[in-house]
């Protein structure tokens, strides 16, 4: 199935750099899914799965270029929550979600930071996806969250697995851990992305669509 959408690259400036993103909307959007990474392949794919859905994707570097040559692992879980934090908050300022309610997407680091800024954004962000994530990391920040959260994760990814479901048992947030049969840490296995894809995008079109757009008030923690 072929989609077609408008594309739009653009920038976030916060404070001394700026975030670079790519903004996909196809036609009838209904909601505005943000991807905490860009450029991977993995990412590209679900978004194009995610447009078939009727969902807008902003790909979002939360790690600028200099930093991911210098080595990407030094930028901190609460530096990359602070930028997806200060990009929610441009993102709305700005008008950019067209008043669609809001998702995150997000593995590894970035599923952490978008437990955190979902939970501090609580009235701004009405759905999280984490793939291969490390929610624990999280810390304090998952007794404050209420926003629905799926948990993806490989079958024999088992640490990572035991991590998500331990951490799962502790959300107050509706919840679910989904487990891919046969996929590992990256999900390369044939078809492994496009279930990944295909439960993210349940998850969001559940939350998303006919959620308030209205954002009343907003968390400043």
């Amino acid at each position: 199935m072929i989609t077609v959408v408008d594309t739009t690259s653009l920038r976030i400036p916060l404070g001394e750099i700026c975030l670079a993103g790519t903004l996909a909307v196809p036609p009838s959007s209904e909601g505005l899914v943000v991807f905490v990474h860009r450029g991977n392949p993995f990412d590209v794919r679900v978004a194009s799965l995610l447009h078939q859905r009727g969902l807008s994707t902003l790909l979002l570097d939360v790690v600028t270029l200099e930093e991911a040559r210098q080595g990407e692992l030094d930028v901190t879980v609460g530096v990359r929550a602070d930028r997806l934090i200060g990009a929610v908050d441009g993102i709305v300022a700005g008008g950019l979600h067209r008043g669609q309610p809001i998702g995150l997407f997000g593995g590894e680091l970035g599923a952490t930071a978008a437990l955190i800024t979902a939970a501090r954004r609580i009235h701004v962000v009405s759905a999280v996806v984490c793939h291969g994530g490390r929610p624990d990391l999280a810390g304090v920040w998952l007794a404050v969250l209420r926003t629905p959260t799926l948990l993806i994760v490989g079958s024999r990814d088992t640490s990572v697995l035991r991590v998500n479901r331990d951490t799962a048992r502790t959300l107050v947030a509706p919840h679910k851990v989904a487990v891919i049969p046969g996929a590992a840490h990256r999900f390369e296995e044939p078809g492994a992305i496009d279930e990944v894809a295909a439960a993210a995008g349940t998850w969001f079109t559940r939350h998303l669509f006919g959620a308030s757009t209205a954002f009343p008030s907003m968390a400043t923690s």
